[in-house]
């Protein structure tokens, strides 16, 4: 953090920050990096980490799947956004998953987490900032709540998850009022 701070204060462009962890105030470093996190967002860099972002991951072994096997249907996360997760490829140094995996070092594994959604949220967040250079945190929440579509897990656990292709389009001006402003007002009938 201290060395992207470094690059930005040098004159440098960074449009976001993706850390898949959080920080804790009494944890080493903690409160440095929280005091660095929130100089980056003073300055509309926004810090996506597994502590401030609010998106949860889903699917399969996501929140949906606690939910359903601890018996919390209502969300907790009310302004949250579900993040798809599916098998992903993780590096592994637990001996015993690596000796259930044949020795392998990388293991595909169908459980969510939050270290997986903040980067893909972070992913999102670049794409609003190519659409529109100047949004903001809040601008691009927005967008991504009102956006959401509504996924029924089963057993009554229905949760809003990220929907890309309203999010893009919503972030996309009407091109066909783009093709309207364009037009010279003598052409005009």
């Amino acid at each position: 953090m201290r060395d992207l701070k470094a690059f930005v204060e040098a004159g440098n462009h960074l449009d976001a920050i993706s850390v898949s962890l959080g920080w804790w105030e009494h944890e080493q470093g903690g409160a440095e990096n929280i005091c660095l996190s929130q100089w980056f967002e003073d300055r509309n860099i926004p810090v996506f980490s597994c502590g401030t972002t609010p998106v949860f991951p889903s699917g399969p072994k996501g929140i949906a799947e606690f939910r359903l096997k601890t018996g919390r249907t209502k969300p907790e996360l009310s302004d949250g956004v579900g993040i798809p997760c599916d098998a992903r490829l993780i590096a592994c140094e637990n001996p015993r998953i690596i000796q259930e995996n044949d020795g392998k070092l990388y293991v595909h594994t169908p459980e969510g987490g939050f270290s997986w959604a903040v980067p893909f949220v972070a992913g999102m967040f670049a794409l609003a900032r190519e659409a529109q250079p100047g949004i903001t945190r809040k601008g691009f929440t927005q967008i991504l709540n009102d956006t959401a579509q509504k996924v029924d897990f089963g057993e009554g656990v229905i949760l809003p998850m990220a929907d890309v292709a309203s999010f893009a389009g919503a972030l996309t001006p009407n091109p066909a009022a783009l093709i309207k402003k364009r037009v010279h007002p003598h052409l005009k009938k």
